[in-house]
């Protein structure tokens, strides 16, 4: 967790602007909630294709009130494996791995792009 501006919709701006930077698509998000999900599928053609799995990296970043006004953000990074049954079966079951390398290091930049925002109240 990490200490961010006081203004609390420059977090939730910082956060957007960050995920799109890095090519995540926002999956729902709510700015009075304190909350963005997000996912980039990080698997593609033949391992797709062969393997029947999708490898997706998501971020689920929560804006927290802190006792003097201002909010942390925590960011929580996971990779999801969907595996698949059957030719062109769609959607299959989704369940969560060990975070790769890249959703740490997405999720490591976020932090510090939305704390760098504002240094005079941040604090790592």
């Amino acid at each position: 967790m990490t200490r961010v501006p006081k203004a609390q919709n420059d977090l939730f701006v910082c956060a957007q602007q960050q995920l799109l930077m890095q090519n995540y698509n926002i999956i729902d998000s709510s700015k009075d909630a304190g909350f963005i999900r997000a996912s980039k599928q990080t698997t593609g053609g033949g391992a797709a294709f062969f393997l029947s799995i999708d490898l997706f990296d998501e971020l689920n970043i929560s804006k927290i009130p802190s006792g003097d006004g201002g909010s942390q953000m925590r960011v929580n990074a996971v990779t999801a494996k969907e595996q698949h049954t059957g030719y062109n079966s769609g959607a299959g079951s989704r369940t969560q791995e060990e975070p790769s390398a890249s959703v740490i290091t997405s999720a490591e930049t976020m932090i510090a792009s939305c704390a760098a925002t504002n240094p005079a109240t941040c604090a790592a």
